[in-house]
């Protein structure tokens, strides 16, 4: 039987038969800029696929169907307030949704996280974040095989880290997820996201000066480039595991970022230059286009 999950992963969309992602893995990362507590993050992240067939298990209660995957997309808004001496706490609400020959959407597991945030010289920052994702979205499955939900409380890690050297920054970024067996023994795999970034200021006159410089009166324009890696672990039906899902992708990404004052507008594109799936009836990903807007306040 082939799942689709689609949920944030930190958003995790793990299509069964075939797995891929649908979804921001930083929406929870303290951010790269400004000083101010608090954060509100409105993001849209939508996946397209190569359409393939998605067939059930015949020997599965669940009735046979084909699914033929289309997109997947997440919205949703992510809420990130910073106390004193670099400690925070964030959470989202993520709805998600699936095109196929099915359409269906509802609110994903929303995740609660406790982070810590590490500056050296200015220049380096070093953020550790640890929570859980509360079994918020539908776990339960039905004929159309579609769920957003995990069915249980599941452990979240996420690291980051960020380097400032004149007009450029670096940043290295890693989310996981570690799936819990609901009541049911269904398992819908855990997930691993590893990604590095470069972004370049085109501002001359406005070079980072700092972490936290990026909160300025004049407009900074950035480009981006970097690549993500993201793993899939094999999904659990009833107890027994679904050798046919689970695998990894990476892609290139390509993006620009606009800071001005406190609002920030972050564009970016994704390419697959590599999908390793563990059965060659997994479906691929053709394209993902991301768009985000951030105030601090």
């Amino acid at each position: 039987m082939a799942v689709v999950l689609c949920g944030f992963a930190s958003a995790q969309c793990n299509c069964g038969a075939g797995s891929s992602a649908s979804g921001t893995i930083d929406g929870l990362n303290f951010s790269i800029y400004g000083s101010q507590p608090l954060s509100i993050e409105l993001t849209s992240d939508n996946r397209f696929f190569k359409e393939t067939i998605l067939s059930n298990d015949a020997t599965t209660v669940i009735d046979t169907t084909n699914i033929k995957l289309q997109s997947t997309s997440v919205s949703l808004i992510a809420l990130q307030y910073r106390f004193g001496r670099g400690f925070g706490v964030s959470t989202l609400v993520p709805y998600s949704r699936i095109v196929s020959i099915y359409k269906e959407s509802g609110i994903a597991d929303i995740p609660f996280l406790v982070g810590k945030s590490f500056t050296f010289n200015n220049r380096n920052k070093f953020n550790v974040s640890a929570g859980v994702e509360v079994p918020t979205g539908k776990s339960s499955l039905n004929q159309n095989i579609i769920v957003f939900g995990s069915g249980n409380f599941d452990p979240l890690l996420q690291v980051n880290y960020q380097l400032v050297k004149n007009s450029f920054v670096f940043i290295w970024s890693s989310a996981n997820k570690l799936t819990i067996s609901n009541s049911d023994k269904n398992n819908f795999g855990n997930y691993y996201n590893q990604s590095f970034f470069v972004m370049y200021g085109i501002n001359k006159t406005n070079t980072c000066e700092s972490i936290d410089s990026l909160n300025i009166s004049k407009p900074t324009f950035f480009l981006s480039t970097g690549l993500t890696n993201e793993i899939f672990g094999a999904q659990t039906i009833s107890g027994k595991v679904n050798y046919q899902t689970g695998g990894n992708m990476l892609c290139a990404a390509i993006g620009t970022q606009l800071f001005f004052s406190r609002f920030g507008l972050l564009l970016n594109g994704f390419i697959p230059v590599r999908q390793n799936w563990w059965s060659s009836v997994q479906e691929k990903t053709t394209l993902r286009l991301k768009a985000s807007f951030t105030i601090t306040i």
